[in-house]
């Protein structure tokens, strides 16, 4: 069971570590059935040898707290009925954050997840009620394309997420330009998923209360 960060908690031994930066980029990992775990224990055994903190992208129930806090301020803010709520998915943290909140706070939004449709892992995974390896994506949305997401994250989309729906390259960079040009927000592809999908589900959401986290 996901757990959130206690209130109060001591941060002074993380703050006395002397900083360290590892990067192991999991798409150029092994081409084994479990790449992102030999990626995660290199990075658990560099970090052991040099006596430094390893922490993980998302597949971790305290960094996945971590983001559920942007859903949960959301709430608190919004102050009535939210309908649908429509987050970029790409490791899983933030769509993961988000269920748990979801599910305690306001059970019947509908949570809609979205992925880049050159990188469906979480689509493909759902799809398949289990935990799918892509060999191949497109990291044009290098914010959200992961060959794998993460073995907590699924378990917990798997069942907090609706719907799992996936944007086309073209669709994506006219929300984009929309965005600049109607908002003058200048947004990351990973970060327009979530505003691309509307159009997508657009006989769903009408006159319907919409939350669209846009990230990055």
């Amino acid at each position: 069971m996901a757990r959130l960060p206690k209130k109060g908690a001591n941060w002074s031994f993380l703050m006395a570590q002397k900083p360290v930066l590892f990067f192991y980029d999991l798409n150029q990992g092994s081409s084994s059935s479990s790449p992102q775990m030999i990626g995660m224990l290199g990075g658990y055994l560099y970090f052991a040898a040099q006596n430094a903190i390893y922490i993980p992208p998302f597949d971790d129930f305290d960094i996945i707290a971590g983001q559920a806090t942007v859903t949960l301020e959301i709430m608190e803010q919004l102050g009535q009925k939210l309908d649908f709520m429509l987050v970029p998915v790409g490791g899983g943290g933030l769509a993961a954050g988000a269920s748990l909140v979801l599910r305690e706070l306001s059970a019947d939004t509908h949570l809609v997840g979205l992925e880049p449709a050159g990188a469906p892992s979480m689509f493909e995974s759902i799809q398949a009620r289990e935990l799918i390896h892509l060999n191949d994506i497109d990291k044009f949305v290098d914010g959200a394309s992961v060959k794998q997401v993460g073995a907590h994250n699924f378990s917990i989309c798997l069942e907090g997420i609706n719907q799992m729906l996936t944007v086309d390259k073209n669709h994506l960079c006219q929300t984009m330009l929309n965005l600049y040009a109607m908002k003058g927000m200048i947004v990351e592809p990973a970060g327009a998923l979530s505003v691309a999908g509307l159009e997508l589900i657009q006989d769903q959401i009408k006159n319907k209360v919409v939350v669209c986290i846009i990230s990055g």
